[in-house]
C-alpha cells in the first residue's frame, strides 16, 4: 500500500543528523536512486479489485441466485491479495528509504513514523466514526452480523461491540488474541502493517548491508517458503488468517519484499530478464489460484512478479502502467478499507427486502454498489487521504520550526532546511 511514495523522485543526498524533520519529510519519495515504478501502483489496484471480488463473492451468488460461485476457487482465493499488499509494502518502503537508516538518527525515525502514522490511522478512524451512526440506527444489521437464524456466527458474535471499536480504533487487532469483534474486517491487515512500520527502521539498517543481489534473493525466497511451511503446520492453507497470524503473514512478505528491493538494486543483468521473469511469474500466479495444492505457493509468484516490474519490461507492465490501472492503484488504499461495509449491507438488504425482486433490478443493485464503492474511494483518496498527507509535512515542519526556535534560544544556529 505505499506505492503512491514513488510518483516524485528527485534526487536527494543522504540525510545527515542535522537534517530537521520538516526536510526528511518532504524528501520522502525524492531518495536517491528511488525512481517510479508505476506498474507497482497498477498491480495494487489490481489486488485491491481482488481482494473485493473475495469480499463480493457471497453477494455475486446471492444476487444473481447462481450458489455455484460459492465454490470459484479463484474468487474465494482473492484474500490472497494482502499478502501480495504486504509484499509490496516491504519493497517500496526499502525503496524509497534505503538511504535513511544507514544509521539512526532520532529525525529519521520521527519522520518516518509521523509520515506512516498519517498513512494508515485517519482513514481508518474516519471509516470507524462513519459506522456508528450505522449500528445505532440498524440494529437489525448488528444482529443478521452476529447471528444465523438465532445461533452465534463463529468469530462474529461480538462485531460492532463497543470493545471492538476501541480495539479497531488503536488498529490492535494483531497484537492480541483477545477478539473482541470486528468493525471492518479488512483493517486487520491495517494492524498488521503497523507492526511493520515499527520495525522497518531496523530491519532496512540490516537489509542495507546487503549488497549481494544473490544472498538478497535467497533471503527473499527463504522468508517466503518459511512462511508458506508456517501456513501449513497452522493448517491456514486453505483459509484466511488474520488476528495472530495476521502477523505472521506480514512478517514473512514484508522481510520478503525489504529483501527483493535489496536483490533489484544489486542485480546488475535483471533489466534483461524482467520481463521474462514477469510473465512466468503471472503465470506461476494463475495456476496457483486456480490449483488448490498450490494456492499457498501464490507467494512465490507475488516476490517474483514484484521483483520483475521494478525493472518496467515488457507488456503485463505496459499492461499495468495503463491509465486504468493506475487509477485503481491511486485509489486502492481507500477502496480497500471502504468497500467491505457496503457488500455486507447490500447482503443484509437483499435478504430482508430484495430477494423477491426481478433479476435485472439485482443486476443493476450490483452495478450501482459497485459504483459507489469505487466513488467513493476516489473521493476519500482525493479530500482525505492526500490532506492527511499534507498535514503530514505541515506537522513535520512545524516541528522544525519548534526545533530551530530552541536552538537559538539555546545560542546555536538554526539547522539548515
Amino acid at each position: 500500500m505505499e506505492c503512491d511514495l514513488l510518483q516524485d523522485t528527485s534526487s536527494s543526498t543522504h540525510p545527515t543528523p542535522s537534517v530537521t524533520p520538516a526536510k526528511l519529510g518532504a524528501k520522502v519519495g525524492r531518495r536517491a536512486g528511488a525512481g517510479a515504478i508505476p506498474s507497482l501502483t497498477g498491480i495494487r489496484g489490481v489486488a485491491a479489485f481482488y481482494v473485493f471480488l473475495t469480499h463480493a463473492q457471497v453477494v455475486l451468488a446471492t444476487y444473481l441466485a447462481a450458489p455455484a460461485i460459492n465454490d470459484n476457487g479463484f474468487l474465494y482465493n482473492g484474500f490472497r491479495g494482502v499478502d501480495l499488499f504486504f509484499v509490496l509494502s516491504g519493497f517500496i518502503l526499502m525503496h524509497v528509504h534505503e538511504t535513511d537508516f544507514v544509521t539512526f538518527h532520532r529525525e529519521q525515525i520521527w519522520s518516518f513514523y509521523v509520515l506512516r502514522f498519517f498513512r494508515v490511522y485517519p482513514l481508518n478512524a474516519l471509516i470507524l466514526l462513519a459506522l456508528v451512526p450505522l449500528v445505532l440506527a440498524a440494529p437489525g444489521f448488528v444482529d443478521w452480523t452476529r447471528f444465523a437464524h438465532g445461533v452465534p456466527i463463529r468469530y462474529h458474535e461480538h462485531d460492532f461491540s463497543a470493545a471492538g471499536f476501541a480495539q479497531s480504533l488503536l488498529l490492535a487487532q494483531c497484537w492480541s488474541v483477545i477478539k473482541p469483534g470486528q468493525w471492518n474486517g479488512p483493517a486487520w491487515s491495517l494492524s498488521a502493517e503497523v507492526f511493520g512500520y515499527a520495525s522497518f527502521p531496523l530491519l532496512a539498517w540490516v537489509a542495507v548491508r546487503c549488497r549481494s543481489a544473490g544472498l538478497a534473493a535467497a533471503a527473499a525466497a527463504a522468508s517466503l517458503l518459511a512462511l508458506i511451511v508456517a501456513i501449513y503446520v497452522c493448517h491456514h492453507a486453505a483459509d484466511n488468517p488474520t488476528a495472530g497470524f495476521g502477523l505472521v503473514r506480514m512478517g514473512g512478505c514484508f522481510v520478503a519484499g525489504i529483501a527483493l528491493q535489496r536483490c533489484y538494486r544489486g542485480w546488475q543483468g535483471g533489466a534483461g530478464l524482467a520481463s521474462a521473469l514477469t510473465v512466468l511469474s503471472v503465470g506461476w500466479i494463475v495456476l496457483c489460484l486456480l490449483w488448490r495444492p498450490l494456492n499457498v505457493f501464490v507467494l512465490l509468484g507475488f516476490g517474483g512478479v514484484i521483483l520483475g516490474l521494478a525493472y518496467r519490461r515488457g507488456p503485463v507492465n505496459a499492461a499495468l502502467e495503463s491509465p486504468l490501472a493506475l487509477f485503481l492503484g491511486r485509489i486502492s488504499f481507500s477502496f480497500y478499507v471502504v468497500h467491505y461495509i457496503p457488500l455486507r449491507l447490500s447482503l443484509w438488504l437483499f435478504e430482508t427486502r430484495l430477494h423477491d425482486t426481478p433479476l435485472w433490478l439485482r443486476v443493476g443493485c450490483l452495478v450501482v454498489l459497485l459504483g459507489l464503492c469505487v466513488g467513493a474511494a476516489t473521493a476519500l483518496q482525493r479530500w482525505f487521504e492526500v490532506p492527511c498527507q499534507r498535514l503530514a509535512r505541515w506537522v513535520l515542519r512545524a516541528g522544525s520550526l519548534r526545533e530551530d526556535r530552541g536552538r537559538k534560544s539555546r545560542g546555536f544556529a538554526p539547522a539548515p532546511h
